[in-house]
């Protein structure tokens, strides 16, 4: 069947929906800037696994003092790529460590839409981190 959603996804139906859903990522990320203490992340997890992973972040992010309303998750859901976002945050090394822990557990992976990056280098496997792609970061 059909993957199961995170609560209130959004899914462009048509063009106009499309155009007003980049306006809404755009604004995102103008809100998020403002804020303090911020974690953005990009990761994919499989789609049927969106859900799960999405109230497990919740649990997480909120542990590591960012309330509701700092928790943001948008992206590219047929691709699995997710955009994630946490502000407010006390503790941003152990969120970042507790998120990707929550990632390879929903069999989702670090590298994703924008790539491996520098800061995620020491959260690759052996294998991942000698590939040409993570050579390339360095």
């Amino acid at each position: 069947g059909d993957p199961v959603l995170p609560e209130h996804s959004l899914l462009a139906q048509q063009r106009s929906d499309a155009e007003r859903f980049w306006k809404y990522r755009e604004l995102q990320t103008e809100t998020i800037a403002r804020k303090s203490q911020v974690l953005k992340m990009d990761c994919t997890v499989p789609t049927g696994a969106i859900a799960d992973f999405v109230a497990a972040l919740k649990s997480v992010s909120v542990l590591q003092g960012s309330a509701d309303e700092d928790f943001y998750v948008f992206g590219h859901l047929a691709a699995s790529n997710l955009h994630l976002a946490f502000a407010n945050c006390t503790n941003v090394a152990k969120l970042e460590t507790d998120v990707i822990e929550l990632i390879h557990r929903h069999a989702g992976n670090t590298h994703a839409e924008h790539g491996v990056g520098k800061a995620k280098l020491p959260y690759l496997s052996p294998i991942e981190r000698t590939s040409r792609r993570a050579q390339n970061c360095r």
